[in-house]
């Protein structure tokens, strides 16, 4: 009788202990799930909100690259005539297109048409200085219309893009 006494004063705070650790380690792995449920919960947002920002600075960096003096200046000298040049310039800012359309579904319909808009006036500016030029002109000769033409009309559609990306991001924040 005594050792079996002996058992239960041993064994009864042995398993008060390891009942004492359960509860600990139970609600511990409670609290862990509800935290991990919240996190998913709130992901989606989070994570469109970081897919539209992506997108904001996507297409604030296409419209720097569409840009008359920047895309000049990046492809000068990637040909020597003016047919040559002018068809140079016009792939490159379809292909900056192609590349980023689908960066439209995170962005407001107005600035959408203002980045649409402006690409296609920056490819009807570059198109009208190659029909004022002869076509065997050199590409030097195409970049100065183009930059004529800018100053004379004050094109300034990319710029009126910009602005309206910037303030787009600023309503997010």
């Amino acid at each position: 009788m005594e050792l079996m006494l002996d058992f239960v004063q041993m064994s009864l705070p042995a398993a008060l202990a390891v009942y004492g650790m359960f509860l600990v380690v139970k609600t511990m792995m409670e609290k862990q799930v509800a935290s991990e449920l919240q996190k998913l919960n709130a992901s989606p947002k989070e994570q469109i909100t970081e897919l539209r920002l992506q997108a904001y600075e996507r297409m604030t960096l296409y419209l720097e690259r569409i840009t008359p003096n920047n895309l000049i200046m990046r492809l000068n000298g990637s040909a020597d005539t003016v047919s040559d040049f002018q068809a140079v310039l016009v792939n490159e800012i379809r292909n900056e297109y192609n590349y980023n359309c689908s960066q439209q579904i995170y962005l407001e319909e107005g600035s959408w048409a203002l980045i649409k808009q402006g690409t296609e006036e920056t490819i009807a500016l570059i198109n009208q200085a190659g029909k004022e030029l002869k076509s065997d002109q050199s590409a030097y000769e195409l970049s100065k219309k183009v930059f004529e033409i800018i100053i004379q009309s004050e094109f300034q559609i990319i710029d009126q893009a910009l602005s309206e990306l910037k303030k787009e991001v600023k309503k997010i924040y």
